[in-house]
């Protein structure tokens, strides 16, 4: 894995900070040393007593003296015991450092688990082509990553010429690479690796789809082989790269992102294995050499989709943040590099030997790992060069039979009626596709396996969705009826995908930004071995203690109002607000209260230490009661307070607030996951409205943009939800490419983000130290496509407060050359006085427990 940096923050506060990021003192260089000095040292260790009883003054063979001989010989046989032991132990250190040696030097181990091995596999017509990729491969990576190359050549008699020029690339008489080592061997071969390049000659030729299988079997024998030899753990994940015959790696860094993305960061010892993988599959951003010979970069954001035609489109990806992004999804893969892990690959369900252009493999290739699993991305910082000319014609069209099978494979009849339109044979491919359930080699009961065609026409490739349920091909007036139906199906979809009527402009592109997720609880903590999913420890210090997030909802204790009435109801500017503007949706909730939908479940956590404890019943008396979970996680359990001494990475201060707020989440994540919808957390000095939130949280608005845009979710049980971070969103620096949700009066995130955001830890800052835990929440997050969801009223009042209600009221603006950040960071126009706060308001900030009373018994009808 590479470094996770990030950009500094200046806090907004009167102590401004500068962060620093800490560079990781590990290196394989100091493992070696550090084995060579443990190996000395030890030895040394439990040696010293040879040396002492042979060379000392006092030693004599024999001294005349029997008991002090027996005592010498009883000496001799412990030192010699010690000097046994001694050997023992440096044999296992002087084993581990070979090892640690042999990682860097040997090329048929690798690096490890966290640095697998990658097996490439490339078919192609052309053996100039499919050689010039090869040589790109090995010229582009170091060679002790690379397992196997798999070179098929489709429709290829052997050829001992042609066997000649890949073996010279095998031998490395090309240019190639071993760690950071690059040569080229002219008049001998490379002595110092072994074979890798495994060449198959088909003299009939079968088609993309059937020789891609053939290399994978061959990869599928390799790896079997190795771990039967013992030349591979079996934790190791082998990266499997498909390479088009065009197609050539340019850049020596490739393999890095790609790792990234698709493997674990590196375990902390070496008795450990990998944590839970990434992206489930990952395309190589594509640049092409036009008809002059020069290299052209694509443009940033592109993607390859397909509509109705069934043929590959580029588009790009709308999203005005593309650059900020490590990944973006693509409907479909952009077929000239595609990697995943071979397990992926195994597992794909699909595998119709019977699509033998190379467009049509893809098609298949995609619909895979959408379908069937968690899509594909494109990873712009890594990239390859594409030389169309290389390509036969033939293998870009997708024929008419190979869209009658993939049809009949992934289709239900109404929606082929759709997908089959686009042809002038419209009735041949429909009888082509029953003709395909026929074929030994077509996949069957896809539909019962994955997702239909309609979930990836609505939430991934919307160039092939319709407005309607379209109607088979038995119900069908006419093939004009059907081209009619399509050709303002596109229209229609928009119309229906927009939800105008829910959401703005603006939160459309936010959640459009933000690719839906499957809300299946996975666990991401490794055993509880590691931070951030350490978990928390009881009264008594034993780890593995679960706090009853239920228990405060369930017996509720009373609220104490303050005492003086008068004091807490004066008409000061917080009162004015929070009676002539701020109000409790009583109304609302008792409707919602009645009905008979289930209400949605919130989770609220406050975070503290212990020396503040004594703000914990205020808390628990006046919000915290309302959330259907109550947790407050502190530096010290106590059952009788409800809080969680969760255990984190580093200290507890101020200035490691974020590795408090990881482990938290984690913890959240690993232990409530399942039981709520959406989760707040806040500091101890927040003033939570429960049921403006919850009632918020219901709101077609939320439930629409939680459905990517579209009707409002049914239920929150729905398998893939948009992730959506809801709070009062600020511009670091008054920067809007850099917008975040204050972490003052919270921020409430649904549960595909919060999967998303414990998933992604590993990869965000992991071992940072800083108070900002809101802006490296939002920076985890904006990696993603998640950004801050736009929360204003109707009326443009804002729901997430930073500062108590009278601060709202009372604020101006103060003259240009008097510097404030508060309008500086401000996102959107700044309302001031009662305009400020939305009607139903949901947080405020900077409350001290007496203000926490009196804001409750103002609300709440005390006064």
């Amino acid at each position: 894995m590479l470094p996770t940096t990030t950009s500094s923050y200046t806090s907004p506060t009167s102590s401004m900070r500068r962060l620093r990021t800490r560079r990781p003192p590990s290196s394989s260089a100091r493992r070696s040393a550090d084995a060579i000095i443990a190996l000395v040292s030890l030895f040394a260790a439990l040696t010293w007593p040879i040396f002492v009883y042979i060379f000392s003054p006092s030693y004599t063979p024999n001294t005349g003296n029997a008991m002090a001989d027996q005592k010498i010989r009883l000496m001799k046989e412990y030192a010699h015991k010690l000097n046994d032991k001694a050997k023992e132990e440096a044999s296992i250190i002087r084993s581990r450092m070979k090892k640690l040696l042999r990682a860097e030097l040997h090329d048929i181990v690798g690096y490890g688990p966290h640095l697998p091995r990658i097996a490439v596999v490339i078919v192609g017509t052309s053996a100039e082509a499919v050689a010039h990729s090869v040589e790109s491969v090995f010229s582009s990576t170091d060679r002790n990553r690379i397992l196997t190359v798999v070179a098929v050549l489709d429709g290829v008699a052997k050829d001992s010429t042609i066997e000649g020029r890949f073996q010279d690339i095998d031998e490395g008489r090309t240019k190639h690479s071993h760690g950071l080592l690059s040569h080229v061997y002219i008049l001998k071969p490379d002595k110092d690796h072994g074979k890798k390049l495994h060449l198959v000659f088909q003299n009939l030729p079968l088609g993309i789809g059937a020789s891609r299988r053939i290399g994978v079997d061959f990869v599928n024998l390799l790896v079997k082989e190795h771990i039967d030899h013992g030349l591979k753990d079996k934790s190791e994940d082998i990266i499997l790269l498909m390479l088009r015959s065009d197609t050539t790696l340019v850049d020596k860094n490739w393999i890095n992102p790609v790792t990234a993305a698709l493997i674990s960061p590196p375990p902390s010892s070496e008795e450990e294995t990998p944590q839970k993988k990434a992206a489930n599959a990952v395309s190589l951003a594509v640049d092409f050499i036009d008809a002059e010979g020069n290299v052209i970069k694509s443009k940033e954001g592109s993607v390859v989709t397909f509509g109705l035609d069934a043929q590959f489109e580029w588009k790009t990806y709308s999203d005005g943040n593309i650059e900020f992004l490590d990944s973006y999804p693509t409907p479909a893969v952009l077929g000239s590099a595609t990697a995943m892990r071979l397990d992926v690959f195994n597992n794909l369900p699909a595998r119709d030997n019977g699509l033998r252009s190379q467009f049509s493999a893809d098609m298949e290739l995609s619909l895979n790992l959408w379908l069937c699993g968690d899509g594909v991305d494109v990873l712009p910082a890594a990239r390859v060069v594409v030389n169309p000319s290389l390509i036969p014609t033939g293998q870009s069209l997708i024929t008419e039979d190979e869209l009658a099978r993939i049809g009949a494979s992934w289709l239900d009849k109404a929606y082929q009626a759709q997908f089959f339109q686009a042809s002038s044979n419209r009735e041949a491919l429909f009888r082509a596709a029953e003709k395909a359930k026929d074929s030994e080699t077509l996949p069957e009961k896809l539909l019962n396996k994955c997702r239909s065609f309609r979930w990836y026409a609505e939430e991934v490739n919307h160039d092939v969705l319709v407005a309607e349920e379209p109607k088979s091909a038995d119900e069908s007036s006419s093939v004009l009826d059907v081209n009619a139906r399509a050709h303002d199906s596109k229209d229609k979809a928009d119309l229906k995908v927009d939800a105008k009527q829910y959401l703005t402009e603006e939160q459309m592109k936010t959640v459009k930004s933000a690719k839906m997720q499957s809300i299946v609880y996975e666990d991401f903590s490794n055993g509880h071995k590691e931070h951030p999913h350490m978990g928390a420890v009881d009264e008594n210090g034993t780890w593995g203690y679960v706090h009853d997030a239920s228990a405060l909802h369930k017996n509720p204790p009373a609220f104490q109002p303050p005492a003086d009435k008068s004091v807490a109801c004066r008409k000061d500017d917080h009162y004015k607000m929070l009676t002539e503007k701020v109000k409790v949706d009583f109304e609302g909730h008792s409707a919602a209260e009645r009905s008979a939908k289930r209400r949605v479940k919130v989770f609220c956590v406050a975070y503290t230490t212990e020396k503040n404890h004594d703000r914990i019943n205020t808390l628990r008396e006046t919000w915290g009661k309302k959330c259907d979970g109550f947790m407050v996680a502190s530096t010290k359990t106590d059952k009788s307070l409800g809080t969680v001494n969760i255990v984190h990475q580093g200290q507890e201060a101020y200035e490691n607030i974020w590795q408090k707020v990881r482990a938290i989440w984690a913890y959240v994540y690993d232990n409530y996951y399942n039981e709520y919808d959406w989760f707040h957390i806040g500091g101890d000095d927040l003033y939570l409205i429960v049921e403006n939130l919850r009632l918020y949280l219901e709101s077609d608005v939320i439930r629409s943009a939680a459905n990517g845009g579209k009707e409002p979710l049914k239920d929150w049980e729905e398998k893939f939800q948009t992730p959506l971070f809801l709070g009062r969103r600020f511009a670091e620096q008054g920067n809007m490419d850099r917008i975040f949700n204050s972490g003052g009066s919270g921020y409430t995130i649904n549960r595909a983000a919060l999967k998303t955001l414990v998933h992604r830890f590993p990869q965000c800052s992991p071992n940072y130290e800083t108070f900002a835990e809101d802006v490296m929440v939002a920076e985890c997050f904006r990696k993603q496509g998640i950004f801050p969801f736009e929360t204003r009223d109707e009326l443009g009042g804002e729901r997430y407060m930073p500062f108590l209600p009278g601060d709202h009221l009372s604020y101006v603006i103060p003259p240009a050359e008097e510097k404030d950040w508060y309008p500086e960071y401000t996102v959107g126009k700044l309302k001031l006085g009662l305009g400020h706060c939305s009607k139903y308001s949901v947080a405020f900030h900077y409350a001290t427990p007496d203000l926490i009373r009196r804001m409750h018994a103002i609300l709440y009808g005390y006064c």
